[in-house]
């Protein structure tokens, strides 16, 4: 109980020794929403961390995770994070970047590997969180996923060799190519934001791919700024739907197919000649990989980033686009890609 008081914490609120252990050896925050054995019982490290403690060895496994450590890979060097409170903000943060020049030709990453490195060398292990220019004491105590008040930056002099990667275990891989499903899995698996001109690119990539869905324009965190290109097509499809609900014996499409081929024919245009993007590549057939190293200027250091992230919103919502009348919201994407989920882990 004067624990309890000391943390501001009410009187029937609980928490079992052995939770207590790993939020304070993880440099979590007690006594949190984010801590509470719920969210806790889903995390990998806390399951592993169980096991471990059944067998009478959580402390050797405390231990261990001390000693682990997690490195993205790109083509443009490797960047390592500690698996501490901080060093899982300076990731999600590193890869929220990753995610905002996404459909940027000139600084997408092509191929992003995530591994964990255990028990680096002394030298490796201290660059760990160097994407950290200066840490805020706000962070240090903010309960955001990322870094929101400090200074940071992934510039080339920070970037180490692949050499650190000797030895490691590549838990995920993403394809950072221009296409719909391959942006929805990074920011989905990464919990990341959309900002307005990515959710657009990302709206007309679904559009080319499985014709337009009158929900899109209805999104009320990313409004849909070509909604006024589509409007058009959008009210015809409405009346082709509503004409077979009037006749639903009829085999006739009342021209629903030759109207969602003529919007994917428009997604597609509008990708080409405002963004660069056809069939999934950027520029004149060339990906975004095999674009970088011509560019001289990505040797150069970016401006600082200063974080005042905004406010955290929702998702953006797609749907099948079989149907223009709406319903409710789902999450992105309604229509699995034949690709589904089998990337390959190398």
């Amino acid at each position: 109980m004067p624990a309890a008081g000391k943390q501001h914490v009410e009187a029937d609120k609980r928490i079992s020794l052995r939770d207590a252990v790993f939020i304070i050896k993880s440099g979590l925050p007690l006594f949190d929403a984010t801590t509470e054995h719920g969210r806790l019982a889903r995390r990998k490290d806390y399951k592993e961390y169980i096991a471990h403690n059944e067998q009478g060895r959580w402390k050797e496994f405390m231990q261990e995770k001390g000693s682990k450590y997690t490195a993205v890979a790109t083509d443009r060097g490797v960047m390592l994070f500690s698996q501490t409170r901080i060093g899982e903000k300076a990731l999600h943060t590193y890869l929220q970047e990753c995610a905002d020049n996404y459909f940027h030709p000139m600084k997408s990453t092509g191929m992003l590997r995530i591994y964990e490195v255990s028990s680096p060398t002394a030298d490796v292990a201290a660059k760990a969180d160097n994407y950290i220019d200066r840490l805020s004491r706000r962070d240090q105590r903010s309960d955001s996923a990322g870094l929101r008040y400090s200074r940071y930056g992934a510039y080339p002099d920070k970037m180490l060799s692949a050499d650190v990667l000797i030895g490691a275990v590549c838990t995920e891989k993403y394809d950072m190519r221009p296409d719909f499903h391959d942006f929805d899995r990074f920011t989905g698996d990464n919990a990341l934001k959309i900002d307005r001109k990515n959710y657009e690119i990302a709206t007309l990539l679904y559009i080319a791919e499985n014709g337009f869905a009158d929900h899109l324009a209805a999104d009320y965190f990313h409004p849909f700024d070509r909604m006024a290109d589509f409007r058009p097509l959008a009210e015809k499809l409405g009346d082709t739907m509503r004409a077979k609900s009037e006749n639903p014996q009829s085999e006739h499409d009342f021209g629903y197919a030759a109207l969602q081929q003529e919007a994917k024919a428009l997604a597609r245009d509008m990708l080409e000649s405002d963004y660069h993007i056809r069939d999934g590549e950027f520029a004149l057939g060339q990906s975004a990989g095999k674009m970088l190293p011509s560019v001289p200027a990505l040797r150069q250091q970016p401006v600082l980033r200063s974080a005042e992230a905004p406010a955290p919103t929702n998702r953006p919502t797609m749907k099948p686009s079989g149907t223009v009348a709406q319903q409710p919201v789902r999450r992105v994407p309604s229509v699995k890609s034949s690709r589904g989920k089998g990337h390959s882990v190398s």
